[in-house]
């Protein structure tokens, strides 16, 4: 008691005369320097720092895969966003080939009504007088090449252009065909 009174600065009286305070000292302090411990408690408690370490290791191990799956998910992220942006890129440009095309076809179409109607005949005659100028080889590859450009299936979501495509095709036979 006096050395609980020397180091809180009271006096061992004070100590004495509060139930509350001697029944802490004494809980505490009126025992031997070690206590006397309880076999079972200590084996419940080496059972349960087991148990926690077994946690702790599956815990450890779960995190361990949640962030190999958070690799791999923000991996594939990056793999879908730089699909789409190369997807998107295409697209843009598609559709600025499309456009490109969709004004020069209507150019041509406004070239054809404005052209005035010569002695000379028609469209497959000229191409007719055209073919003749031109060697064989040169001519069936130019054809091969237009063919695959002009192909009506190149056409399928527009009909007014895959009728036009075959049209054309046909006359490229026609004059492929004549110049043999």
């Amino acid at each position: 008691m006096a050395d609980v009174a020397d180091r809180a600065g009271i006096s061992r009286a004070t100590l004495y005369r509060d139930a509350a305070l001697r029944a802490l000292i004494g809980n505490r302090g009126d025992g031997p320097e070690t206590r006397p411990v309880n076999f079972r408690d200590v084996e419940k408690l080496k059972a349960r720092i087991t148990e926690l370490e077994r946690v702790r290791r599956e815990l450890r191990r779960t995190v361990r895969e949640a962030e190999e799956k958070a690799d791999i998910s923000e991996t594939r992220a990056r793999d879908f966003e730089r699909r789409l942006n190369a997807a998107l890129s295409d697209a843009m440009q598609d559709r600025a080939e499309r456009e490109a095309f969709e004004e020069g076809f209507a150019a041509g179409q406004k070239a054809a009504q404005n052209r005035p109607v010569s002695g000379r005949g028609t469209a497959s005659s000229d191409m007719m007088g055209i073919a003749a100028k031109m060697p064989r080889e040169s001519l069936l590859n130019a054809r091969r090449t237009l063919a695959r450009v002009l192909h009506p299936d190149l056409f399928a979501s527009d009909p007014a252009a895959a009728i036009l495509a075959t049209e054309i095709l046909k006359q490229l036979n026609a004059v492929a065909g004549m110049h043999r």
